[in-house]
């Protein structure tokens, strides 16, 4: 029994921390397909 309430805790902590990687892998994602996107248009950034 004190076994599963120490558990309680601790899964809670995991799952956070692993949301947390999701949220941060999600918004490099779509930092590096921006930068595709923008890499697609090398006559734009020349202009620049």
């Amino acid at each position: 029994m004190h076994m599963n309430k120490s558990q309680g805790p601790t899964t809670v902590d995991i799952d956070y921390k692993s949301i947390l990687t999701i949220l941060y892998n999600i918004l490099k994602y779509i930092k590096a397909f921006g930068a595709l996107d923008e890499g697609e248009r090398p006559c734009s950034f020349s202009i620049s």
